[in-house]
């Protein structure tokens, strides 16, 4: 998308593609639920077969090829050997205390693991003439640290994920359908803002477009922390909206000053590295804000030790609930602190290069 369209245009096209995938995001849970009650859990999966075998032929006859044919890598064995481990180790851990807790050995060993394979790999990255990642990216600061941004922001959606269904379910004792449609509501709302998002980008700029983006997601966060068990359905959509909408607004143009940032022949490697800082940022998310959820809904009852959150009281799960969404809310707010310093710096940049100029 980076390479086809222009820079006039490439936030629009991002914001397309973004909705889509939201759009995907919304119909995955209905669908799943229509193909369980037909043929069992197993057709969740086997559908992707057919599917996978479309979008292969797709990629294979549609899709221009842009790889230039002036470069010439091998491959690096090494690298990939040791991100595998790093990965693996670190998605085994973040898994492994959901269920477990922090009181495991084996947790501590994974964790040690996939940080002595972290600066393994980093090392060796360095010194390869033809390293898979070229440690020199991380020097372009924007970039690095929009990635933060993007990272912590899917954090806080997979936390929203992970709660909002355990509070329908379990603190409302809503009926599957009615959960599955409230569900499939939000992600609608961040298919319709995205493009739209995208267009602004276009027109003002990223920065200022993502920024409201946040400031958006921030007030979702913040609205979801006051949720109880009295919360009317039309009082869940009030504050749960806008940190989808904020969803579909910050990510456009938070992947449009990604990509802006990286030159022309690094776009493959910073297409990849946006993909991971998502991946992990949702991993993390999941895990990390799973266990306070789950820390919080335990401490003020009788089951100290149990993690089945579904046997605790009402009252506690709310607790959890809201205790965790205002922890999002301050991610989120250091977030925007993050984003307003990175605007600042840009503008700063450009007033001094035209100042260079005009002399």
């Amino acid at each position: 998308m980076t390479q086809v369209f222009s820079q006039e245009e490439r936030g629009r096209a991002l914001g397309i593609v973004n909705a889509i995938g939201t759009l995907g995001v919304a119909i995955g849970p209905g669908l799943g639920g229509l193909l369980m009650s037909v043929g069992g859990w197993r057709l969740t999966f086997l559908v992707n077969v057919p599917l996978g075998l479309v979008a292969i032929f797709i990629v294979a006859f549609a899709l221009p090829s842009l790889a230039s044919s002036k470069i010439s890598q091998s491959f690096d064995l090494v690298g990939a050997g040791l991100m595998t481990l790093t990965l693996t180790c670190f998605a085994l851990f973040m898994t492994r205390i959901q269920t477990f807790g922090f009181g495991e050995s084996i947790e501590l060993i994974l964790l040690v693991v996939a940080a002595i394979g972290l600066v393994c790999f980093l090392i060796v990255e360095s010194r390869l003439k033809e390293p898979m990642l070229d440690i020199g990216i991380f020097r372009l600061a924007d970039f690095s640290l929009n990635l933060l941004l993007l990272a912590m922001m899917f954090a806080v959606v997979a936390g929203m994920q992970l709660l909002l269904p355990v509070f329908l379910a379990v603190g409302k004792h809503y009926p599957p359908q009615e959960i599955g449609l409230l569900l499939t509501v939000l992600p609608l709302a961040a298919a319709l803002a995205s493009p739209i998002a995208g267009i602004l980008s276009d027109r003002f700029g990223s920065r200022p477009v993502s920024m409201i983006g946040l400031l958006l997601m921030g007030l979702g966060c913040w609205g979801a922390s006051g949720l109880n068990a009295e919360s009317t359905v039309l009082g869940f959509l009030i504050r749960t909206v806008p940190l989808e909408l904020g969803l579909g607004v910050f990510t456009a143009p938070n992947s449009d000053t990604i990509m802006s940032c990286v030159p022309q022949e690094r776009i493959g490697i910073a297409s990849g590295l946006w993909s991971l800082s998502r991946t992990l940022g949702m991993l993390s998310g999941v895990a990390l804000l799973g266990t306070l959820f789950t820390m919080v809904t335990m401490s003020d009852t009788k089951f100290k030790h149990q993690l089945d959150v579904t046997t605790a009281p009402v009252e506690a799960l709310v607790k959890g609930v809201d205790t965790t969404f205002a922890v999002m809310a301050l991610i989120v707010l250091t977030s925007a602190i993050l984003g307003i310093v990175l605007w600042w710096r840009s503008r700063s940049t450009i007033a001094e290069s035209n100042a260079e100029i005009a002399n």
